[in-house]
């Protein structure tokens, strides 16, 4: 599975990004924003590239200094595919609207600390 994450925590996103690798998975890891756009506009607007490199599923904070998470969706989610899932993982969960949410398609939303095992399993269309 080809995963896209997003969050300004470094740290964070190098460690997911390790978990996954280990587990099989094919990681595009980016810190900023506005860079994940760049990168899915450059992969869906390439005559040499097709959907094979867009992204299986992106897992992106719903806070960033940036841009928040809604704000990336809107820039790129007409580039991903249809069955792309979407994970947005925060500290803030009580400020989310549950509503808008699934106005826009997020399949999840995890609080942090994220419980691996229960991402994986969101991931992979096992569990909400």
């Amino acid at each position: 599975m080809r995963i896209m994450l997003v969050d300004n925590d470094a740290a964070w996103v190098r460690s997911l990004e390790l978990l996954l690798k280990g587990r099989g998975h094919e990681v595009y890891a980016f810190t900023n924003p506005l860079e994940a756009c760049d990168f899915i506009r450059q992969i869906s607007g390439s005559g040499f590239l097709n959907d094979s490199a867009l992204p299986d599923a992106v897992v992106l904070d719903y806070l960033m200094p940036e841009l928040s998470g809604y704000q990336v969706m809107a820039r790129i989610s007409d580039m991903l595919t249809n069955n792309c899932t979407i994970v947005f993982v925060t500290g803030y969960s009580e400020q989310l609207e549950t509503s808008r949410l699934t106005e826009t398609g997020i399949t999840a939303c995890l609080s942090k600390p994220v419980d691996f095992d229960i991402l994986e399993r969101v991931l992979e269309g096992k569990a909400a």
